[in-house]
């Protein structure tokens, strides 16, 4: 498996070789001894090269450029579509899936077989990844927007996957826990305003009394800019500070309905 995935390598690494040369007339005519010249002086000309050159490398499998290129293409997905409603990991539990052991045959030593075999045994992990996603994310199940993944192999040559989706009944996963870490920011404000006694709160004093006690941002750096961020709304114009309390308490609010809502999607699931 690993000499044939070398040999396709090499071809993909030569094609691209070829075709860079040919479209780069004059780096092609340049001698061993002047690219080791521009090596040593690491000038400009050096820089210039190694941008065209990767260019070319996007399409050698695992190459920096590769990748860079496949995260650009996640990312425009995701800004196109939507954020992914979940992140997941398949993997290839050989010893458990006899169906697998059943492709070997009867009698068969199953570690040499998988051993020697890798071809078969990841083209049945990739099959049976794609059944998985029809059956629980296709028509007849969690319905999906779009979907992304790829493979990957451990440093022993075992395969398995990685991936993103979003469903079509996502509530707005990410909106909801912005919303949820802003209520939460607020919740704190409000309470070391309650507790430093700042005399704006009279309009909303039962609220903001029936407010739970905190038991986040207790760390000195968390409170010192809390506080500070309130000292910088709150002035001596009393209207003023109604109104940042006011939207303190919308946010706070905002917050908790984001949460019920979140904990509901999560009980689907």
């Amino acid at each position: 498996m690993h000499y044939v995935q070398d040999v396709d390598e090499r071809n993909r690494i030569q094609s691209q070789c070829s075709i860079y040369m040919k479209r780069n007339g004059n780096d092609s005519n340049l001698t061993i001894g002047q690219l080791r010249e521009k090596l040593r002086g690491r000038n400009r000309d050096l820089y210039t090269i190694g941008q065209r050159m990767a260019r070319y490398g996007a399409n050698i499998l695992g190459s920096p450029s590769y990748f860079l290129l496949r995260k650009k293409e996640s990312l425009s997905l995701i800004e196109m579509k939507g954020t992914p409603t979940s992140w997941f990991t398949l993997s290839l539990p050989n010893w458990y899936w006899d169906e697998l052991g059943g492709i070997a045959g009867p009698d068969v030593d199953l570690k040499s077989w998988f051993l020697n075999n890798p071809h078969i045994v990841n083209e049945y992990f990739i099959r049976r990844a794609e059944a998985f996603f029809d059956v629980y994310f296709g028509n007849g199940g969690m319905q999906r927007t779009w979907i992304w993944y790829r493979f990957e192999f451990q440093m022993r040559g075992k395969v398995h996957l990685h991936g993103m989706l979003r469903l079509k009944d996502d509530p707005g996963l990410a909106g909801l826990g912005s919303e949820v870490i802003s209520g939460r920011k607020a919740l704190h404000k409000l309470i070391m305003i309650r507790d430093e006694k700042y005399n704006c709160n009279e309009e909303f004093k039962e609220e903001i009394l029936q407010l739970p006690r905190s038991t986040e941002c207790k760390d000195q750096l968390c409170q010192e800019t809390l506080l500070k961020e309130i000292q910088q709304q709150l002035t001596e114009d009393r209207e003023v500070n109604m109104d940042y309390i006011a939207r303190l308490l919308k946010s706070y609010k905002s917050g908790k309905e984001a949460e019920r809502r979140l904990k509901k999607f999560r009980d689907f699931f």
